[in-house]
C-alpha cells in the first residue's frame, strides 16, 4: 500500500546510456503484461556470496538451463522478478546459476554456495531460488524487494520443528515457534515474506517510498475494530469489517477488484494498489495513480518527471525505467529518501512527438518523432511491466523480463 503525499520532481536523465535504439515509426500491436501481486514481500536486497562448502542433503534435480529467444530473459547477475524471467531458470535478488549447474564462485549461484565447481545447498538463512537450494528440512522463502526483485531466503516452514534460542530468536520462516512447531503469523503481524505466511489475509507493504515494512492484514468480512482500514488489505473499513472492493492504497489483481471508478495500477514501490486514475476528482495525492493531485483532481506526469506507476504518465508516454539511482535520493518530502534501484520516469513512446532524444523512452528523437526500443533493450522493471511499456518497442511487446522482445 502506499500511503505518503509527495511533490514529484523532474528527474534528470540526460547522458543516461538507456537502450539500443532504430528508427522511429509505430512496429506492430501492443500486448500487456500483468505487475506483481499486490501482496508484496519484505524488501531485501540480493547479492551474490562468496563460495562456500554446502551440506550434501539438497532437494530436486538439476534443471537444464533455459537460453532465452531474441534477448527476452536476463543474463547472470542481472536484476530480476522471477526465475521465469532468467536465461538461467533460477532468481535470487539477480540471476543466478539453479541447485547442480556449474560456477566458478559462490555468487554465481541462486544459493550462494559453490562447492567443487557446482551451486550446492545452503542452511538457515542463507539465499535460494527454490527448495532445492536449502540442505535437510529448511525451504526457501520467497518474498518481492520494493525494487521489484524477488528474493529467497532457507528457513523451516509453517508445522516444522522448531526451537527458540536464549536470545529469542527461532529459524522458522514466520519467526513464529509456538510449541515447538513453526506456526503462522497472526492478523497485524509485522516482517511477513508473502501471502503464505499469514493465517489469514494477505502480506502487504504499507510503506509509500520508503520501503521495508510489510505485515499481515484481513481480508474482507473479517474485524477492522482494532487499528480501522489499516488491519484491511482493501484499505476499507466499514462498521467494523473490512470492505469487500479496495479502496485508493488496496491491494488489487486486476481493477476488478478495486471499488467503483478507480484502477489497479502497478506501482514500483509496493506492487498492484487501487488509485484514482487521470483526471478524475481526489482528496489527496496519495489517492492519484500520478501521486499528484491539484485542484481536487488527479494530475498526469509530464515527460522526464519522476514516476511510479503505469497510469502516473500523460497520453502517449509510459513510466519507464531508466536510469540506477545507486543510494536513496534526498527529496522534499516526509520520509528518508526514494528507494535505491531503478528509477522510472515519463517519456515519450515510439512514434509520439519530441523536441530532443530525452523526450524520447528510446532515447532517440528523429524528425521530431520518437524511435523505437530494439530487441533486448529496457520496457520494464524486472518482473514488473508497465502495460505501455510495450509501446516503446520495435516489436510492441515486452517481455516478464522487462525487455523489448
Amino acid at each position: 500500500m502506499k500511503n505518503l503525499c509527495v511533490t514529484l520532481l523532474p528527474l534528470l536523465i540526460a547522458g543516461c546510456p538507456i537502450n539500443t535504439v532504430v528508427g522511429g515509426g509505430n512496429t506492430g500491436s501492443v500486448t500487456t503484461t500483468s505487475g506483481m501481486s499486490g501482496a508484496t514481500g519484505s524488501s531485501v536486497t540480493g547479492s551474490g556470496r562468496s563460495s562456500g562448502t554446502g551440506g550434501t542433503t539438497g532437494k530436486g534435480t538439476t534443471s537444464g538451463t533455459s537460453t532465452g529467444d531474441g534477448g527476452s530473459c536476463l543474463s547472470l547477475g542481472e536484476p530480476c522478478g522471477g526465475s521465469a524471467a532468467c536465461c538461467t531458470g533460477a532468481c535470487n535478488g539477480v540471476c543466478g546459476e539453479a541447485f547442480g549447474q556449474e560456477c566458478l564462485a559462490g555468487n554465481d549461484c541462486s544459493s550462494g554456495v559453490c562447492d567443487g565447481g557446482v551451486c550446492s545447498c545452503g542452511s538457515d538463512g542463507g539465499g535460494c531460488a527454490a527448495d532445492q537450494d536449502c540442505c535437510d528440512s529448511f525451504s526457501c522463502s520467497q518474498s518481492t524487494t520494493v525494487q521489484g526483485t524477488e528474493v529467497g531466503r532457507c528457513c523451516r516452514p509453517t508445522w516444522a520443528a522448531c526451537e527458540v534460542s536464549g536470545e529469542g530468536s527461532t529459524d522458522c520462516c514466520t519467526q513464529n515457534c509456538v510449541g515447538n512447531l513453526c506456526a503462522c503469523m497472526p492478523s497485524n503481524s509485522g516482517g511477513c515474506d508473502n501471502d503464505g505466511d499469514c493465517c489469514q489475509g494477505k502480506c502487504i507493504r504499507d510503506t509509500g517510498f520508503q520501503g521495508g515494512n510489510t505485515y499481515c492484514a484481513d481480508g474482507p468480512g473479517e474485524s477492522c475494530a482494532l487499528d480501522g482500514q489499516n488491519q484491511c488489505y482493501s484499505h476499507s473499513c466499514l462498521d467494523g469489517r473490512c470492505g469487500t472492493c479496495s479502496v485508493p492504497n488496496g491491494v488489487c489483481a486486476t481493477s476488478a477488484d478495486c471499488c467503483g471508478g478507480l484502477t489497479c495500477a502497478s506501482f514500483t514501490t509496493s506492487g498492484l494498489d487501487c488509485c484514482v486514475a487521470n483526471g478524475l476528482s481526489c482528496d489527496a495525492g496519495a489517492d492519484c495513480c500520478s501521486y499528484l493531485c491539484s485542484d481536487g483532481s488527479c494530475t498526469c506526469l509530464s515527460d522526464s518527471e519522476r514516476c511510479f506507476s503505469d497510469h502516473a504518465c500523460c497520453s502517449g508516454s509510459a513510466c519507464m525505467p531508466l536510469v540506477d539511482a545507486g543510494q536513496p535520493s534526498s527529496v522534499p518530502w516526509l520520509g528518508p529518501g526514494i528507494p535505491s534501484g531503478i528509477q522510472s520516469a515519463c517519456c515519450r513512446t515510439d512514434g509520439e512527438s519530441c523536441v530532443a532524444d530525452g523526450d524520447c523512452c528510446s532515447w532517440s528523437c528523429q524528425n521530431q518523432q520518437c524511435g523505437c526500443v530494439a530487441t533486448g533493450g529496457r520496457c520494464g522493471l524486472p518482473g514488473q511491466v508497465a502495460p505501455e511499456g510495450a509501446q516503446a518497442c520495435c516489436s510492441g511487446q515486452c517481455s516478464a523480463a522487462g525487455l523489448c522482445q
